[in-house]
C-alpha cells in the first residue's frame, strides 16, 4: 500500500512565483559584467528623471519643452510632475520599492511617449523606456513572470 503512496519524480511541481526570484539566483548567478550592465542601464532613466524633475522645479526647464507641455495642457501642473519625476526616481533606486518604481517609471515614460505622439514631436521616451525594461530585465527576471514556473519535481532520496 505505501508504494502506491510514494511521489512520482516525472510529476512536475508547481513554483510560487514570488520564490521564482531565490530559485533563479540559486540556479543561475548573475556575473560581474551582467550585474554592472544593468546597473548602468537602470541609472540612465533614473538619472533622467532626476534632472527632469529638478528641472521642473526651479524653472530651469528648456522654452521649448514648456511651451509643449502647456499646450498638451499640463503648464499649471508643471512643478507636481517635477516633483513626481523625483519620487519615481526614489522609489525606483531604492531596492526595497524598485518594482513599483519600474512600473511607475514604465507609466511615466509610457505617458511621455503618448504626449510626444500626439504633440508631433521626437519619441525620445521610447529610447528611456525601452533601456528601463532592459535594464530591469537584466537585474530581476521574476519581475516579468506573470504565471507560476514549473519545475521537475526533485526526488528525496
Amino acid at each position: 500500500m505505501d508504494s502506491a503512496i510514494q511521489t512520482d519524480s516525472t510529476i512536475p511541481r508547481i513554483v510560487n512565483v514570488t520564490n521564482f526570484g531565490r530559485l533563479l539566483t540559486d540556479k543561475i548567478k548573475m556575473n560581474k559584467t551582467t550585474r554592472i550592465f544593468s546597473i548602468i542601464l537602470m541609472a540612465i532613466p533614473s538619472i533622467v528623471l532626476i534632472m527632469g524633475g529638478v528641472m521642473k522645479i526651479i524653472g530651469a526647464e528648456p522654452e521649448s519643452v514648456m511651451q509643449f507641455l502647456t499646450k498638451m495642457g499640463f503648464g499649471n501642473y508643471i512643478t507636481v510632475l517635477g516633483l513626481t519625476e523625483l519620487i519615481i526616481a526614489g522609489l525606483f533606486m531604492y531596492p526595497k520599492t524598485n518594482k513599483i518604481g519600474f512600473l511607475l517609471a514604465s507609466c511615466y515614460f509610457a505617458g511621455a511617449l503618448c504626449l510626444e505622439i500626439a504633440g508631433g514631436q521626437v519619441i525620445a521616451s521610447s529610447i528611456f523606456l525601452a533601456i528601463l525594461w532592459i535594464g530591469m530585465f537584466l537585474r530581476n527576471k521574476e519581475v516579468f513572470l506573470s504565471v507560476p514556473i514549473i519545475y521537475p519535481s526533485k526526488t528525496s532520496e
